[in-house]
């Protein structure tokens, strides 16, 4: 079984949130960094058999956190997943060599998702968390970046938060990059910053994805051949997943197919949470009265 698989299976353990998170860590801990390279280059996809605003899809967030923290500890930073939800940054990272931090935030999307919303990726809430740290660094998946101009762009020169990726996180694993008392990647992190100096307000919003390429391999020497030939393997390994997840899905679509119309009318009425959300307003109906008297009572007549 794959490590990638071995991860699902826990998450897809019937267990509460925080056993969950606790066995996530272990095993996340556990990895050797060949298995943290594989990780990091699948997690950044959901997979379609984790359902959307699901408990499993909350354990997967948490897991895709400790991954990012896992990744930059390769790196020969600390790094450290927060473990309280809420409004703040997924995971804060500090120089082990240099005086500077940084907080990161984990995306991963599913490869269905048509949508690229500028909110989903919450730029601008990265660079209010960042707090006293000294930069902000986004993880998504980077051929899920919008590829033309977007709000994001933008966003991501004003605040000073960079659009980074898990392809670009798993190049630095696989060259076995490490930040030393000679190397620094400090600059790396602040490349929109220096960016933005270069360009005029009016092009804020084009796509800079290739010139932050370009800037990427000269901090860490790697050649153009060399980056395409690890980046193609990443897009095949991409391929491979595409591949995977539309079977599942024809998979449920054959077995929908298959369903008499008892079941089928049933699973519409659960997939829309029909009879929950009637409950819901039974409930809210029986309070009605208690609100009444809770809030108009009569005067007693001592009063």
């Amino acid at each position: 079984m794959k490590i990638f698989d071995k991860l699902l299976v826990i998450i897809n353990e019937d267990v509460s949130f925080e056993a969950s998170k606790t066995k996530i860590q272990a095993f996340i801990d556990s990895l050797t960094l060949a298995e943290v390279i594989e990780m990091i280059e699948n997690i950044g996809i959901i997979p379609e058999c984790i359902e959307a605003s699901s408990s499993a899809e909350k354990k997967y967030s948490k897991a895709s956190d400790m991954m990012v923290a896992r990744a930059f500890q390769e790196l020969n930073f600390k790094a450290k997943a927060i473990t309280e939800r809420g409004n703040a940054a997924d995971v804060v990272v500090e120089s082990v060599e240099r005086s500077y931090s940084f907080v990161s935030d984990a995306k991963s999307f599913r490869l269905s998702r048509t949508a690229k919303n500028q909110k989903d990726y919450k730029v601008d809430s990265l660079s209010k968390w960042r707090g006293s740290n000294d930069y902000a660094v986004l993880i998504a998946p980077y051929f899920q970046y919008p590829t033309v101009s977007s709000q994001i762009f933008e966003q991501s020169l004003l605040e000073n938060v960079l659009l980074f990726s898990w392809e670009h996180l798993a190049l630095l694993l696989r060259k076995s990059i490490k930040e030393t008392e000679h190397v620094s990647l400090e600059q790396i992190w602040n490349f929109p910053m220096k960016f933005k100096k270069r360009i005029p307000v009016s092009d804020l919003q084009n796509n800079f994805l290739h010139e932050f390429n370009t800037y990427f391999m000269s901090e860490i020497k790697l050649d153009l051949i060399e980056t395409k030939t690890l980046m193609k393997e990443q897009v095949d390994s991409i391929k491979r997943r595409a591949a995977s997840e539309a079977m599942y899905l024809k998979g449920i679509e054959f077995e929908i197919r298959l369903y008499d119309k008892e079941k089928a009318i049933m699973e519409l009425i659960n997939s829309r949470k029909i009879l929950q959300r009637q409950n819901a307003i039974h409930q809210f109906m029986g309070g009605l009265d208690d609100a009444i008297n809770k809030y108009f009572e009569t005067p007693s007549s001592d009063q």
